[in-house]
């Protein structure tokens, strides 16, 4: 039997509030899929988070879901691969990206970074974007929210660029396994070759 997964994004606007953004994603987990993709939701002006918040130290954890291996990549991290990696070394099936990013540049790293991190890692990426402007700034957020199978494919159409959605895809993880057999990047991977990597 196949190991089918529905998953679905949360691709909304702003509220003005913490609490009523989190009682939105809680009426759409309520309406859709086993898994749900939210977006970052945070008190504080505008979106520069680094500025509001201290890095982690917890690692990359991997959460193992009544459907799944779960583990999360958020918004700026996406432009570090070794995140995504450890994710896919622990096991994660699903890597769920939650962002808040505006038009510009960005814009063309959206569509190459995330299917480049599903083939590198062999999984799933919930690619989840808001869209819609911010209260404080005059940012333009592109929503374009999406999932990209282990082999780079997007799974059905990418969400709406100015509407708030709720794209719902099933994903079929017995993919990840063939890919990991066929392509065999963890096998023949050589952490011996770039340890300067991971040095200060």
């Amino acid at each position: 039997m196949a190991n089918v997964v529905r998953a679905a994004l949360v691709q909304a606007t702003w509220t003005g509030d913490t609490e009523s953004m989190v009682a939105e994603h809680e009426r759409h987990a309520r309406e859709a899929a086993r898994i749900i993709g939210f977006q970052e939701v945070f008190d504080a002006p505008y979106l520069w988070e680094k500025y509001y918040f201290r890095p982690g130290n917890l690692g990359w954890p991997v959460f193992d879901t009544a459907v799944g291996k779960v583990g999360v990549s958020l918004c700026y991290d996406r432009h570090f691969p070794e995140g995504r990696r450890q994710l896919g070394l622990d096991g994660a099936q699903l890597v769920d990206n939650p962002s808040a990013t505006h038009r510009g540049l960005s814009f063309r790293l959206w569509r190459l970074e995330q299917p480049a991190a599903a083939v590198a890692n062999a999984c799933f990426v919930a690619a989840i974007n808001r869209v819609g402007q911010e209260e404080y700034g005059d940012d333009d957020l592109y929503g374009t929210s999406y999932f990209d199978d282990p082999r780079g494919r997007f799974v059905g159409r990418t969400a709406s660029d100015t509407a708030e959605e709720l794209p719902a895809r099933d994903l079929d993880f017995d993919l990840i396994e063939a890919v990991r057999q066929q392509w065999a990047s963890y096998r023949d991977r050589r952490p011996d070759a770039y340890e300067g990597l991971v040095q200060p």
